[in-house]
This record gives C-alpha cells, sequence and structure tokens, in this order.
C-alpha cells in the first residue's frame, strides 16, 4: 500500500505543481522564468538538507554558488541595457 501512496502522491502534486508552473509562464517575463527554473534545484538540496539531513558535496555547494553569483548578476546587466 505504501508503494500505491508514493504513487498517487508524486502524480498528484507533482502534476498540480507542473500545471501550476507552465500555466504561468505566459504571465512572467523571460528573466524571471529563467531565475525560477535555476533557482529550483537550488531550493530541493536545501529541503534536503534540513529535512533528510543530506550533505551535499563540494560540486553541489560550488554550483549552488555560481548559479546565485549568475542571478545576482543579470539583473544588474538588463537594468544597464534598458537605460541605453
Amino acid at each position: 500500500m505504501k508503494i500505491g501512496n508514493i504513487f498517487i502522491i508524486g502524480f498528484i502534486h507533482t502534476g498540480f505543481v507542473f500545471y501550476l508552473f507552465f500555466s504561468s509562464l505566459r504571465e512572467l517575463k523571460a528573466q524571471i522564468i529563467t531565475i525560477l527554473v535555476f533557482v529550483d534545484p537550488i531550493i530541493v538540496i536545501l529541503l534536503d538538507v534540513t529535512i533528510l539531513n543530506y550533505r551535499p558535496d563540494a560540486y553541489q555547494l560550488l554550483g549552488t554558488f555560481l548559479v546565485f553569483v549568475g542571478i545576482s548578476y543579470s539583473p544588474k546587466k538588463v537594468r544597464s541595457l534598458e537605460k541605453a
């Protein structure tokens, strides 16, 4: 019975979240969509660390850091292009 519950939760919750995400894409700017796509794996890793006591390796920590650096640089570059 447990495997059935896992499938039900997985299909319903994942399907519902994907429906919400993909239906909102028409309303969002491309830059916001890109940030959400890159931040999603980081949130999953942070939830694993806090809930499941998972310890990421050095490559995951480096990747998380680089994603945050890229995200923090992206809005600055867009704003400077809009002023021109």
